[in-house]
Formats: structure tokens, sequence, C-alpha cells
């Protein structure tokens, strides 16, 4: 009985859920139908009661007339030193491992010789020296815990590998930091190959470029005085700016000093080859050749006086021969040792002569072979060691270009890159990775400040250089500067694909009085609002630009004359704006005309357009020189 009684209940309440619904729809539906019905009703009326009212009217007023043209732009100097990347194109580019904040003022006490020369030895004390004290590597450290230059110890891991380094090149002149200007400042090492402090990569004697004696590679005579060399009490109190990370550089620093190690072997292995074969030669002419010489002359002297003997011996058998006392036979040995002893005197001057006409010209063509084999390999091997060493100094550059110190005072700025939509394509920061000569920061001349403002196409053409503006930034909204227009672009600026139709145009506004007073708080990049006075005049008759009407070339302003009749009257305009045109001539001060004379057109009547200039017009040349209207031909 009880369960009956709650469904019954639950029905009632669902039945009624139902109604309020229904009833919702019916109202709504209702609503829907009704309120265009009412506008349909009342809307006509209310026009035309407005319409009863008569026009809004516009009078003729007289006062100073100006026009400018107002667009927005952005702050920005126009002459800025850029501190760019100066490490060499890689991979990927190089990382920032820490920078200054953007606004950190650089006074010229943190600055270095722009021109100077800082090494890497130099540099890793200080960074080592600032790591061990607990200083940020970027930015100044605290001036109170500045150390003596004898408290820094040179025997560190990263210090060590510069100096070995160094050993293995020579004693350097100093590796250049990145110029802030972005010019590539001159290498350590001259063009011969050799270190800048006149010795040779490796010590010790090179035999030189014409394989016939040594040179003395030991210290030389004073060179030109260049850029000063900068050492740790030099720069531990100056301002580092950028540091970009060098791991990879360091590593290939290892390793270029073993590929230098091992170059520096094989040049002492050449030379050593090309030294043998010089010795060879010698030998062979001063010892081996003379030595056989010397024996065939032995042999010579030895044959002739045999040959002597053995004539002597001849003539005295054939005395006894004739006297009987020899045989046939003995004389016949006696001859036969005379034509023996003649044959070895010529075998040995054929020996001789195979000697000094052969042999020797033989052996030393085979030498001079030797020679200049061992020649070339030594000169190769040794071209090898100095690209090798030059690479060398190319990486301890590059790892002092990691580094960059202030050389200009100024107030730093980062160099981000805006893409096409407004957005940061390039943000500097701590882990940016960035390109060779791309700029890092930018140090902007506070005296030089200006505006860099985008002019539509259909009002840059009334634009020109030397007109004034007035400039208001959102930063100091209070504040009003003023400048003058020093150059209108040629050229659309670039703008993004979904804007293509429209072309706008650059238009640089310099701000006045900064070279007398230059201001620090003006920071590029701020947003400023810029209008330029393109046209004024001290008193004029004006009307809103919406009470004129135009037609076939004259211009119009509609008076009511009462009753609800109006009249057209020409006027004659002259300069204009967005809101007001100038009238000279038709009106007078006070007069009143239909403001929005464009909807009373057809309450008037206005001239005809001549047919005869509208045909000219649409056929693009006068009606007599076409003929009849309709003609053929």
């Amino acid at each position: 009985m009880e369960a009956t009684s709650m469904d019954r209940h639950t029905a009632n309440r669902l039945r009624k859920r139902r109604g309020v619904a229904l009833r919702g729809i019916l109202i709504t539906g209702g609503l829907l139908v009704t309120l265009p019905l009412i506008g349909w009703l009342i809307l006509p009326r209310l026009s035309l009661s407005s319409e009863e009212s008569g026009p809004m009217l516009a009078t003729v007023t007289r006062g100073p007339f100006v026009h400018d043209i107002t667009e927005r732009g952005e702050l920005e100097s126009a002459s800025n030193v850029d501190i760019t990347c100066q490490v060499k194109s890689r991979s990927g580019g190089v990382a920032i491992i820490d920078v200054v904040p953007e606004g950190t003022m650089i006074d010229p006490e943190h600055c270095v010789p722009e021109n100077a020369i800082i090494p890497l030895e130099a540099i890793l004390q200080v960074e080592q020296w600032r790591e061990e004290n607990g200083f940020r590597i970027v930015g100044l450290p605290t001036p109170s815990g500045l150390p003596p230059a004898e408290s820094i110890d040179t025997d560190g891991s990263r210090t060590t590998l510069t100096l070995a380094a160094s050993e293995a090149s020579g004693p350097s002149g100093g590796t250049s930091a990145a110029e802030a200007t972005g010019s590539q400042s001159p290498g350590p090492a001259g063009s011969d190959g050799r270190a800048s402090g006149g010795q040779s990569a490796g010590g010790g004697k090179v035999a030189d470029s014409n394989g016939e004696g040594q040179r003395d590679t030991g210290p030389s005579a004073p060179s030109v005085k260049g850029p000063s060399v900068l050492t740790f009490e030099d720069i531990k109190d100056k301002m580092i700016l950028v540091k970009l990370n060098s791991k990879e550089l360091e590593d290939q620093l290892i390793q270029q000093k073993i590929v230098c190690e091992n170059s520096k072997a094989a040049v002492e292995q050449a030379k050593s080859t090309y030294d043998t074969a010089l010795i060879a030669m010698k030998e062979y002419l001063e010892g081996k050749y003379q030595e056989e010489w010397q024996d065939l002359q032995r042999q010579l002297v030895e044959a002739q006086e045999s040959h002597s003997r053995a004539k002597e011996y001849l003539s005295y058998s054939q005395i006894l021969y004739s006297k009987g006392f020899i045989s046939d036979n003995e004389l016949a040995a006696n001859r036969f040792d005379v034509t023996k002893t003649q044959l070895a005197v010529e075998m040995i001057n054929t020996r001789i002569k195979v000697l000094e006409q052969y042999t020797k010209e033989k052996m030393l063509g085979q030498l001079r072979a030797d020679i200049a084999t061992a020649k070339a390999k030594l000169a190769a091997v040794e071209q090898s060691y100095e690209l090798d060493l030059k690479q060398l100094r190319d990486i301890e550059e590059q790892i002092v270009n990691c580094t960059i110190f202030a050389r200009r005072p100024g107030q730093v700025v980062y160099a981000n890159l805006r893409g096409r939509y407004g957005r940061e394509e390039i943000v500097i920061e701590p882990g940016t990775t960035i390109r060779e000569r791309q700029a890092i920061l930018r140090l902007p001349d506070p005296r030089r400040m200006q505006v860099n403002a985008k002019i539509n196409e259909a009002k840059v053409a009334l634009i020109e250089p030397g007109m004034r503006a007035s400039i208001r930034l959102e930063a100091s909204p209070d504040e009003l500067l003023y400048g003058e227009v020093i150059d209108v672009g040629d050229y659309p600026a670039p703008t993004s694909w979904f804007r293509g139709d429209v072309k706008e145009y650059e238009v640089i506004v310099k701000i006045a009085g900064l070279e007398e007073n230059p201001r620090k708080d003006l920071r590029p990049g701020f947003t400023a609002e810029v209008s330029i006075r393109v046209a004024e005049q001290a008193d004029a008759l004006q009307l809103p630009i919406q009470a004129v009407l135009e037609h076939g070339g004259k211009y119009y302003c509609i008076v009511p004359v009462g009753d609800g009749e109006f009249e057209a009257k020409e006027v004659r305009v002259g300069l204009s704006n967005d809101k007001f045109v100038v009238i000279e001539e038709g009106l007078e001060e006070g007069d009143q005309v239909v403001h929005n004379a464009l909807k009373y057109r057809d309450k008037v009547d206005l001239p005809e357009i001549q047919q005869e200039a509208s045909d000219e017009l649409l056929a693009g040349g006068p009606a007599t020189e076409r003929g009849p209207a309709g003609a053929a031909g």
C-alpha cells in the first residue's frame, strides 16, 4: 500500500516536469516568432520618425586645421654596436651558457681595450679564480674579492691543458677574444707557420726550403709593436658579457694536440731521412768514389810497370835467341807476356773510364733522386704540421671567442629576433643556440634614438622627410616627445602571408634633443605612437568629411531650404584628413549643411555628367576619335 502511494507521487512529479518543459518550449518559440514581428512593425516607425524630424546638420566652423597621420611603431637606435658570436660555424651552432641581464650598464672602467689580445691562459685563470671564489663567470666580480696575481694556481686541469697546447705550438703571442664590433682580430701566428714568439713549433733546427742547408729556429729579432697582450691582472676586474659552451672545442683541442705530436714526429723522421740522403751523397763523392778511383789508379800503375818490364825482357830474349841461348818456345812466351800486360793496362783504363763516365753519374743520379724525394717528403710533412698547428691555434682562438668581454660602454639589449607572426624566433637566454656572426647583444647609442613606424600605402605618399612628428611611448604615456621624419622607405616592408595584400612602408622618425641630453630610459623595443604632421592651416573653414559629396569630378554640399526640400551647392575643397575637409569657396562660417550628404544624394538635382566625357573615360580616348557610338570599326 505504501509502495503504491510512492509510485503515484513519483508519476505526478514526472508529469509536472513535462508540463514545465513544454511550457518553456512554447514560451521560447513564441518569443522567437514575436520579436521579429515587433521589429518589423516598430523599426519603420522609428525610421520614419527620424526622417520626419529632419536630417542631422553640420555647421561650417573656422579654426586651425591639422592633418596628422598616426601609426604605431617601435623604438630603436640608429647606431648599434652589435656583439656577435665569433665562434666559427659548426653543426647546430654553439649554445649560450650564461649572459648578463638585459639592461645592464657597462661603464668604461669595466671594458678591455678594443684592439687588445686576450690569451686563452689568462681567460682560464679568470674563470678558475671566479669559480673558486663563488663568483659568476659572467658579469663583474666583487671588487673586494680580487686576489693578487701570485695566488692564482696555474696547475689546474684546464690551465695545464692550455699550457700543453702552447708548448706544442710554440710560445704564443696570445689569441684574440671576440670583437664587440664583429671583426676578426689577427691570429697568434705568423704567415710562415711559426708562433709569434719567433720559435718554430717543433723547436730545434728545420731543413731550409731549398734542401741544401738548415735554418735556425731560435729567438728572432723583436717584432713590430702590435696590439697589447693582456694578462690576468688586466682582465680580472673586467665585465664578461656572454659565456658560450666550449666543452666540444676543448675536446677537439686535446685531439688536435695528439695530431700535432704525430705530425711533429713525422717531421723529425722526414728530416732524418733527408739528412741521411745528403750524407750518402757526400759519402759517395768523398769516400767510396775516391776509394774506387784510387784503387784503379794503383792497378794501372802496376799494370804499366809490368808491361814495361815485359817489353824489356822481350828485347833481351830476342838477343839471346839470336845467339842461340834460348829456344823458340821461350821467345814466344816472352812475347805473350808483353801482350798480356798490354791488355791489362787497357782493361784498367777502361774500368777507370766506366767509373768516371757511367758509374759515378749513375750513383749521383740515384743519390740526387733520394735527396729530392726526402726533400719533398720533408716539405710535405712540414706543411702538414703547419696546417695542424694552424688548426690547433684556430681551436684555441675559438675557445677564447667563447668568453666575450665588454669592449665598449653602453646599456645591454638582447638581440632577440622576431618572426613573421610577431613571435620571438630567437630569444637570448641560457641554452639558446647561436650561429656564427649572429648578434647576441646590442649596445644602442642613447644619443641617436628613433622610431620605426609602418605606414599604409594609402598614406605613405603624403609623408616626406623633414616633416615634424610627435611621439608618445606606452612606457610613459604622459610624456610627449618630438621628432622629425628622416627617411621614408622606397619598398614595402615584409609582412606575414595572411596579410600579403596589405602593403606597409617603413618611416623613420628621429627623436630630437638627445644629442645634447641623451636619455638612458629610452630603451629599444618600446612601443610608440607616432603622429606625423603632414599638413596644417592656421585659419580655415572646415566641415566633417561626410558632409561633402563628389559628383562628376566636382564637390557639393546638400543645404536644406525648408519644407523638407534640399539643394546641392558646389564647393571648392582644400586640405583634408580622416575627419574634416577644408572649404575654400562656396560656404561661409556658420552655414549649415546635411551631415550625411551621401544619404540625401537622390533628394537633390545634380548636374548631369556629359555623355561625351563618360564615353571618353570608358573607351580610353576622345569620342571624336572613335566615331559615333555603336558604329562599326
